[in-house]
């Protein structure tokens, strides 16, 4: 009989530990291929954490001259591009990644698509705490030719069957 009540109190306990997969930051992109290799990034930081973050840190490819000569972030933040190390930094200049509050849009251009690189962040809150986790990038594919040449023939069927086009 004790055992029976050990195991229950056991399982009881594990019931109310509460359980929780969410992130504390969240780093989200949306990435547009641009033609000729080039991609632009846009960047939102949602913070849900109880400590205001002070800097938040992409990791892209090394020597991206155009991620530097794009890199743009929000009213009240600052951005920088180190290519020895292949950082993207977004912190706070006059205003801070505040506790539930999201932050964008962070943008650049890059000749690197996403995948490995973009796929990780770190993130230090005012108080000296470390986060890291990985960035989603949501990519939003290019009007392709085969797309393009589908609306084509649908914009001529339609117009064959109000008899605008001679048959």
């Amino acid at each position: 009989m004790g055992r029976k009540r050990f195991v229950s109190l056991g399982l009881a306990l594990l019931a109310a530990i509460p359980f929780s997969a969410r992130a504390a930051v969240m780093v989200e992109g949306t990435v547009v291929p641009l033609g000729g290799g080039a991609f632009s990034y846009s960047y939102a930081v949602t913070n849900t954490e109880v400590e205001a973050l002070s800097i938040v840190t992409i990791f892209g490819p090394l020597g991206d001259a155009l991620i530097e000569a794009t890199l743009q972030a929000p009213l009240g933040f600052a951005a920088l591009y180190d290519g020895g190390l292949g950082t993207v930094d977004f912190f706070e200049d006059t205003s801070a990644f505040e506790p539930l509050t999201t932050t964008g849009d962070f943008t650049f251009q890059s000749m690197t698509g996403p995948g490995v690189e973009f796929a990780t962040f770190e993130a230090i809150t005012i108080e000296g705490n470390f986060i890291s986790g990985d960035v989603v990038n949501r990519l939003i594919p290019e009007p392709s030719v085969t797309l393009l040449a589908w609306f084509g023939i649908c914009a001529i069927l339609g117009l064959r069957r109000r008899k605008l086009i001679l048959r």
